[in-house]
């Protein structure tokens, strides 16, 4: 009987070191991947930066969440938002039927109009003549002309909730689907950024060598690393692998994380197992804070 037990529960153990180390090598392919993909700046320095195409196709990237798929006729596309304050990638989902062309069009126009009725609000404050009204809305036309680029509606669309990339993908029933979906909702965006969106820096924590890498970090004064050392060393003493519990309803997964903007958090998030699959954050724990060493 002993001897029984003994092995079912060494297979139990046995059971969670693999999945746990399944949960590691898929993070690290998605992080591997998100390290080598390259900023370039634009002609005009204004704007900022761009995506460097030559070092990141959005087909290979979603290869890597293999246990999510795309709703048939829909797929992920991506652009890059930049004001040259900062700059982000932007995923969205796009129906392969649409035209594109019109989209564009009418994302413009909703969006023009959108600004011309402030504006047009401000003049009928100032009580000006209709030839300075004219004048005044033709200026701001010829203004605002360069942040009417097909480019830049895009950023506009993607930017909009109801194009979310999550409204989109299926996970498989699986631990490894749930785990690539909320990696997919937490992650999925989190590289490449540019200058003050470094502030939303993020990373998963599913070992002790991240938490040494903090360290390490914090003792070089990294701007984006600064916290109490004695704070953090318990936390090389935790098991701090992601926890993918599937329940008869739901997906329950528990992870930490480092925020540069918060600290390292323990965070629970559950998943339902029929669509819509909202995920939805049950409970979040800062355990060491985290600040920066100046501002960008």
């Amino acid at each position: 009987m002993g001897k029984r037990l003994f092995l079912l529960l060494w297979g139990m153990g046995m059971a969670v070191s693999l999945a746990g180390q399944a949960f590691d090598e898929f993070y690290d392919r998605l992080e591997s991947y998100q390290k080598k993909v390259e900023l370039e700046r634009e002609k005009d320095e204004s704007v900022g930066v761009r995506l460097n195409a030559k070092t990141f196709d959005v087909g290979e990237y979603m290869d890597i969440f293999s246990k999510l798929s795309v709703l048939p006729g829909w797929r992920i596309e991506c652009v890059y938002w930049s004001n040259g304050r900062g700059g982000r990638p932007l995923l969205y989902g796009w129906e392969e039927a649409c035209d594109r062309k019109k989209i564009i069009r009418r994302w413009r126009e909703e969006k023009w109009e959108t600004n011309l009725e402030s504006l047009r609000k401000i003049l009928d404050k100032n009580k000006l003549s209709q030839n300075e009204r004219r004048k005044r809305e033709r200026n701001f036309r010829r203004a605002y002309a360069p942040f009417l680029t097909d480019e830049s509606v895009m950023v506009t669309y993607a930017l909009d909730s109801t194009n979310s990339p999550l409204r989109i993908l299926v996970p498989e029933d699986c631990e490894m689907g749930y785990f690539q979906l909320l990696m997919f909702d937490l992650y999925a965006d989190n590289f490449a950024l540019f200058w003050h969106a470094l502030y939303g820096y993020r990373f998963l924590i599913r070992n002790k060598a991240q938490i040494e890498f903090l360290i390490q970090e914090n003792r070089k004064e990294s701007f984006d690393v600064c916290f109490e050392e004695q704070k953090m060393l318990p936390l090389l003493e935790m098991d701090v692998t992601p926890k993918v519990v599937l329940e008869q309803d739901r997906c329950v997964i528990t992870i930490y994380a480092f925020y540069a903007g918060s600290g390292v958090c323990r965070e629970t998030y559950s998943i339902p197992r029929k669509a819509p699959c909202a995920i939805t954050r049950e409970k979040s724990e800062c355990l060491v804070k985290n600040g920066f060493r100046g501002v960008y």
